[in-house]
């Protein structure tokens, strides 16, 4: 297997870098902090919407919906390197909804959705966690009553992390209570701004934010069903596979400060870097980051194009 990345591939990354160590304002950078990593505050989408311009926010879709049709490889390369930055690294719409629309959503849908997101303009919150149900997906209860030309939907949704401060809730549904657990689930996409809905603030142990969205009586239209309904629990495992796929860029640049600080801190009358054993852990360290990282991209690199 071939280790390496093509020529143009470390071109690309090398603008990237040159791209984020002068765009990346001291601003954006504790904005990110501050929300956790996620995408959506003000100087983020600044940011953001300059670094799309030039294609780089989904590198692997194609060209007509705002990529470079490129390889989900350069996509890896392309967020570990805004990872490592601390720059906004976690993108519901771009990673997880995105290329879910692109494999089952209508072309009305792909048209009215993908260019946007690919320009940075617009991002998604997850609306997948109840109260009742916590990580179980086919527990799910939300009710999304099918009226014609609309969903009536009503229910609660907590642990959405970017509800406020996202612009569509990528929502997991109950359209057919009656049939079997997997079956009668439906994803919706929701402007968050439709009368009915409300977020409330859930703040987090350590601090950052995230949500509990209410739905009460909310109005969807039928256009904003994904695929077909009742067909949710499908689009729901593909969505996830997307989720799960981790760029390690914060744990580089964390690697890099404990070293650092290994090589300045004295004890003993010597830089802990000296310890045989501290040295022997960091290496170990050292070896299993490489490992995840040639693994997930080269997984990566297999897939085919979309």
């Amino acid at each position: 297997m071939n280790f390496n990345f093509k020529k143009e591939e470390k071109e690309l990354i090398e603008e990237v870098r040159k791209f984020i160590s002068q765009e990346a304002t001291p601003e954006m950078m504790a904005e990110t902090y501050e929300l956790g990593g996620v995408y959506g505050g003000s100087e983020g989408r600044k940011f953001i919407q300059k670094f799309a311009a030039k294609g780089w926010l989904t590198p692997d879709w194609p060209k007509r919906f705002g990529g470079l049709g490129a390889s989900h490889t350069v996509t890896y390369m392309v967020l570990d390197e805004l990872t490592y930055a601390g720059a906004p690294k976690s993108f519901v719409g771009v990673h997880y909804a995105g290329p879910t629309i692109l494999r089952f959503g209508s072309e009305e849908m792909k048209e009215k959705f993908l260019p946007p997101l690919a320009r940075g303009e617009i991002e998604f919150s997850l609306g997948y966690t109840e109260p009742e149900a916590g990580s179980d997906l086919m527990s799910l209860s939300m009710l999304a009553e099918d009226k014609g030309d609309f969903f009536l939907v009503n229910g609660k949704k907590i642990f959405n992390t970017h509800a406020h401060v996202a612009d569509y809730h990528w929502l997991a549904v109950r359209t057919e209570p009656r049939a079997p657990k997997h079956r009668g689930i439906s994803l919706l996409i929701v402007d968050l701004k439709t009368p009915g809905i409300t977020i409330n603030p859930m703040i987090t142990m350590v601090g950052p934010r995230t949500n509990e969205v209410v739905y009460d009586d909310v109005v969807v239209p039928k256009t904003n069903l994904l695929g077909e309904k009742n067909m949710g629990y499908k689009y729901l495992m593909v969505a996830l596979d997307f989720e799960r796929m981790f760029p390690f860029g914060q744990y580089r640049r964390l690697f890099e400060d404990i070293v650092e600080y290994t090589k300045r801190t004295v004890i003993g009358g010597k830089p802990m870097c000296k310890n045989p054993i501290i040295r022997q852990k960091l290496a170990q360290m050292a070896i299993e980051l490489q490992v995840a990282h040639l693994l997930y991209s080269n997984s990566r690199r297999s897939e085919k194009k979309i």
